[in-house]
């Protein structure tokens, strides 16, 4: 029995019958991603343990797939369970959601599809506990073959934010692809369906410290479908993305020119970028960097230029790669747009509204927590410090010196241009868009956030 569609990227997270016309029992099968890119290793877990701690350790990362790896695990939980009536079972079943919600507590999917699984047994209170288990497997069956379909529609949405052109550029944070999620990913859906379309998308994938998620995994990832992907690291995101090179358009505030400077009059304009080589030609400005002006070389006395960037000419300009948008993903948005994120997001998204550079989120509604106002609100896991000192094993800081190692930061809705969701793309101001968003979704796909007593 298959437990979803397949849109043929990568099977990340996904049910295995012991028998294969029967849903029960069997075992959750996951990629063993702490083991990539060096090697792909399908394991299957057995147990409610083994999932809590593939959550843990990151070995099953991505918002939406630790939501489906959650409502599997409590079908694999409770496959096997003895309980003699339906009181006895629910309150096993709740045990075994705590502990599951336990494992990482800023991704809102995972208490999400917990909770949802939940309330559809809740309708079904009059049922025997062997209807139960089966129900909880459908259930997330369903949660997946969702996921798939949301994964092709942000996919979808997101594209009508690109220029339709070849080799758009896309800068990308952490992993939010296939490895993700149950199918195409949130923010590289994007990636992939232009890709599908013809556009050979450029991708440039921010390496991600300090466990290395969009050089491990996106560039794997991406490589591994055909994509067009460079890896930098982090503190080179704001060289990719301002950098000025020959060619770049700017603005002219002078309007006047005199014969003996061998120029002539004209009004105020924005030159193209052979009209502004030609004038770096005749008269020697420099470019580059984050000069808003510069001097002739003359005397007698000099003119003086003014020159400033146009709002979209990162977009249009960049140096190498031509970056002209960045698609992330998101844990959590909080009611006015606020959005967490891989440590890290939060400067990717200050540079890129610095350079003018559209900054996109991408997330399932299930990502949306409406009972939290803002950031400022959304617990941020505390990971190990040695993830710091000793990445990978090998010991790069002081073993006694004190590392700071939050997994995820808030980017505030300001530096947000849109967030692209399964239904469409929300705009500011977000606490209304995103209210009405949620207001109009239904009731199984509705964010639901109490932990279960």
């Amino acid at each position: 029995m298959e437990s979803a569609k397949k849109s043929g990227v990568i099977d990340t997270v996904r049910w295995v019958p012991d028998t294969p016309d029967q849903a029960l029992p069997g075992t959750v099968r996951i990629i063993e991603q702490t083991l990539l890119p060096s090697e792909l290793r399908y394991v299957n877990l057995t147990t409610v343990e083994q999932v809590w701690d593939a959550i843990k350790r990151l070995a099953v990362r991505g918002a939406p797939a630790i939501g489906i790896a959650a409502a599997y695990g409590l079908a694999l939980a409770m496959q096997h369970s003895a309980a003699a009536d339906v009181p006895a079972f629910m309150e096993e079943l709740r045990r075994h959601a705590a502990y599951l919600i336990s494992s990482r507590p800023t991704a809102v999917n995972l208490a999400w599809a917990v909770n949802r699984c939940l309330a559809m047994l809740d309708q079904h209170a009059d049922s025997a506990p062997g209807r139960l288990k089966l129900l909880l497997i459908e259930e997330a069956h369903k949660i997946l073959q969702e996921d798939i379909d949301m994964c092709r529609s942000i996919g979808e949405h997101g594209n009508s934010l690109l220029p339709q052109t070849p080799n758009v550029g896309i800068l990308t944070h952490c992993n939010a692809g296939a490895l993700a999620t149950g199918d195409w990913g949130t923010a590289l859906s994007v990636v992939y369906v232009a890709q599908e379309r013809g556009l050979s998308p450029r991708v440039f994938s921010d390496e991600t410290r300090p466990l290395l998620q969009g050089s491990r995994l996106t560039a794997w990832e991406l490589h591994r479908a055909g994509v067009n992907v460079t890896v930098i690291s982090d503190n080179m995101a704001a060289q990719a993305l301002g950098s000025l090179q020959d060619g770049c358009v700017i603005r002219i505030s002078e309007r006047k020119w005199t014969t003996k400077h061998k120029v002539m009059s004209q009004a105020l304009e924005e030159l193209e970028p052979a009209g502004e080589k030609a004038l770096n030609r005749e008269c020697d400005i420099p470019t580059g960097g984050s000069k808003a002006a510069a001097t002739l070389p003359w005397s007698d006395p000099p003119p003086v230029w003014a020159a400033q960037r146009k709002p979209n000419y990162a977009t249009r300009v960049m140096k190498e790669g031509r970056i002209n948008c960045v698609f992330v993903g998101s844990d959590r948005i909080a009611a006015n747009g606020d959005a967490a994120n891989k440590i890290g997001t939060y400067g990717v998204a200050i540079l890129a509204h610095y350079h003018h550079i559209p900054f996109y989120v991408c997330a399932p509604s299930s990502t949306f927590d409406p009972t939290l106002a803002s950031g400022e609100l959304i617990p941020i896991e505390q990971r190990n410090p040695d993830e710091v000192r000793r990445g990978f094993g090998k010991l790069t800081a002081p073993a006694d010196v004190p590392a700071y190692n939050p997994a995820f930061d808030v980017t505030p809705h300001e530096l947000i241009t849109a967030i692209v969701t399964e239904h469409g793309v929300l705009r500011p101001p977000y606490n209304q868009s995103i209210a009405a968003f949620i207001s109009a979704l239904k009731p199984s796909a509705a964010p639901r956030q109490p932990t279960p007593k």
